[in-house]
């Protein structure tokens, strides 16, 4: 993740928008996990430990 805030701030994105895209990469990591995350509780452990 720092180095995707030291590629914004190389090709010129204003300091005072890091916050904002931190919060951008948050959601955009967010997202997929929260389906994911259901789906495992929905499964049985050893599965998961197997990777089925």
């Amino acid at each position: 993740m720092a180095s995707l805030l030291l590629r914004a701030q190389f090709i010129g994105v204003p300091l005072m928008l890091v916050p904002a895209e931190l919060d951008m990469m948050y959601i955009a990591y967010s997202r997929p996990a929260y389906p994911f995350g259901a789906l495992a509780d929905r499964m049985v452990r050893t599965m998961i430990a197997v990777g089925a």
